[in-house]
């Protein structure tokens, strides 16, 4: 929770991805461009979230809650920075 409250402190205008019930992480995503990028991140917020589904997705006074699965291994690791 104190992690994730200081991410929300620096999430300015970036997207935010959090499960419905607030018990898992707090992801900040920038470069949003469609609904595949936004179900990637959904994804990823959902494989490290206790409970997998449904995450909500915050941006500029936008609410969506996206049901989703955890992103697979390979996703991540084709992803990893």
């Amino acid at each position: 929770e104190k992690d994730n409250n200081a991410l929300a402190s620096l999430a300015g205008k970036r997207w935010t991805f959090l499960p419905v019930d607030e018990k898992g992480p707090l992801v900040l995503a920038d470069g949003i461009m469609n609904g595949a990028d936004i179900a990637a991140a959904a994804g990823i917020t959902a494989r490290y979230s206790k409970n997998k589904v449904p995450v909500i997705a915050r941006f500029e006074g936008q609410v969506q809650t996206i049901e989703t699965q955890p992103a697979p291994d390979t996703f991540i690791e084709a992803n990893r920075l």
